[in-house]
């Protein structure tokens, strides 16, 4: 066979534009796909940092949550002692406002016993008087 040695220059050079831009496509794809893994690395990283802020954060309120359920129950159990000292002393003043009332009754009662000895005493005095002035009466005669 017979061929040209332009063509042959010609199938040549078509093929070393071809390799030169297969190696050029190939290069660009790799620089391509270098840019995507470093961009998704970059995304990773962030994205992980930001799950590890939502991690901590997370601890963090978890952490609130356990103190203000201790502070919770602390002021509950406060509130349950100050409503059973209240009604501890509602229970006294409620028994002295009782003692007080049978105190009063008996002091009324004390009282007018004492106008009834007291009246009383004042009527066997005027008796006594009366019989010591007629008594006195009868000896002097």
């Amino acid at each position: 066979l017979l061929v040209d040695a332009n063509i042959l220059n010609r199938v040549e050079e078509l093929f070393k534009r071809l390799q030169e831009t297969l190696a050029q496509a190939i290069q660009e794809e790799d620089n391509a796909e270098a840019e995507a893994v470093e961009s998704f690395s970059t995304s990773r990283q962030k994205l992980q940092d930001q799950l590890d802020g939502l991690k901590l954060a997370e601890k963090s309120l978890r952490d609130n949550i356990s103190n203000y359920e201790q502070i919770i129950a602390k002021a509950n159990n406060i509130v349950a002692q100050a409503t059973a000292k209240r009604e501890r002393n509602q229970n006294l003043l409620n028994s002295a406002d009782q003692l007080c009332s049978t105190f009063e009754s008996e002091y009324k009662i004390a009282n007018e016993q004492r106008k009834e000895e007291l009246a009383l005493l004042g009527k066997l005095r005027a008796i006594i008087e009366k019989k010591l002035k007629f008594s006195s009466g009868v000896t002097s005669r």
